[in-house]
């Protein structure tokens, strides 16, 4: 089945809270939905700018270079 961009994101931040407890505060489901759609934007264009995917995820570029720091996929700067 095919999906569009967004709901793949979406989807990315769903599989991002796969094991989590069921007791998880609020902040901590959104953190975990927020890195899990940044880490999927990064492995779908790794060459694509901090910003242009900070964009697209709704987030800052500080929180994508830490993903890309967790994914060992660090870019030169931009």
């Amino acid at each position: 089945m095919l999906y569009c961009l967004g709901c793949q994101r979406e989807m990315a931040g769903e599989a991002g809270l796969a094991g989590l407890e069921e007791d998880a505060s609020d902040q901590t489901r959104t953190q975990l939905r927020s890195q899990a759609r940044i880490e999927f934007e990064i492995k779908r264009d790794p060459e694509r700018q901090d910003n242009q995917i900070a964009k697209a995820c709704g987030t800052s570029t500080v929180s994508v270079r830490k993903a890309r720091d967790r994914l060992g996929m660090v870019r030169g700067s931009e």
